[in-house]
């Protein structure tokens, strides 16, 4: 019990069990053995519990309560492990979990790419992707766009479920005038413009207002190694059986690299 600990402690010694190496001992020593209040084992306990869905969260207490290295599952992810964790939902099929929908869109010279995702408590759900092809700059492209983005589909739960929010890539060059235009009348519809910036330091979200526009600045470095870890470990994403080889292709055509400059990581 927690009140045998400070004997315990006491009466503890160190013991080096890895061979003789002349001039150099190494040891590890985790928050089990602390004194402290906030190390009791309940407290660690339920940090481990708040901590273990979140290959993030995770991390730290691996690190940082048990003093351990963390094994992400590689620097590398399979194309074909993610293929076959398909599963048999998708838009017809909606989960039961799912609670909201969000689309992602990314502007082409030639088309729109969008990502259709669903969100539970604690899992996400890639449902479909696909392509609107046309000019960016054409009008009937961003119509087309719209009426994917006001389409609804049916909810095991009894009702129709839509797009609760949207955010659309404008980059840094001629596409943003036109990615603004359509999102500024239909923000009250939550439809924004996006930004990715680099940088493990800056925030995952942020919102911003340039000329009279709401821009929400993404902070990609952070976010894709979040997503990195939750795909390696195997769970919180799942996908559906209508995704096309084409999407694992690439979801997993960038790698990994992470380098430090003074000390901090960069990408």
């Amino acid at each position: 019990g927690e009140r045998h600990k400070p004997a315990m402690v006491a009466n503890g010694r160190w013991r080096a069990t890895g061979g003789p190496v002349a001039g150099v001992a190494g040891f590890r020593l985790n928050s089990l053995v602390s004194p402290h209040a906030n190390a009791s084992w309940a407290n660690l306990a339920a940090e481990f519990i708040k901590a273990k869905d979140d290959p993030t969260t995770l991390q730290t207490f691996t690190n940082l309560c048990l003093g351990q290295p963390w094994k992400s599952g590689g620097e590398e992810l399979s194309e074909g492990d993610l293929l076959a964790r398909r599963e048999a939902f998708g838009l017809e099929a909606i989960p039961a979990d799912l609670l909201f929908l969000t689309l992602g869109v990314d502007v082409q010279d030639d088309r729109l790419a969008w990502t259709l995702v669903g969100h539970g408590r604690t899992e996400l759900f890639v449902l479909a992707s696909g392509n609107i092809f046309g000019r960016y700059d054409a009008d009937e492209t961003w119509r087309d766009l719209d009426d994917l983005l006001k389409m609804t589909w049916q909810h095991p739960g009894g009702a129709r479920i839509g797009v609760s929010a949207a955010l659309i890539d404008e980059g840094d060059g001629e596409h943003q005038p036109t990615v603004r235009a359509f999102c500024r009348p239909r923000f009250a519809r939550r439809i924004a413009s996006s930004k990715g910036l680099p940088g493990f330091s800056r925030a995952p979200l942020e919102r911003s207002s340039q000329k009279g526009a709401t821009l929400f600045l993404l902070g990609v470095d952070a976010l894709k190694a979040q997503l990195f870890s939750r795909l390696a470990a195997g769970r919180q994403v799942r996908f559906s059986a209508d995704l096309q080889p084409v999407y694992f292709e690439e979801l997993t055509s960038e790698r990994r690299v992470v380098r430090y400059s003074r000390g901090q990581p960069t990408s």
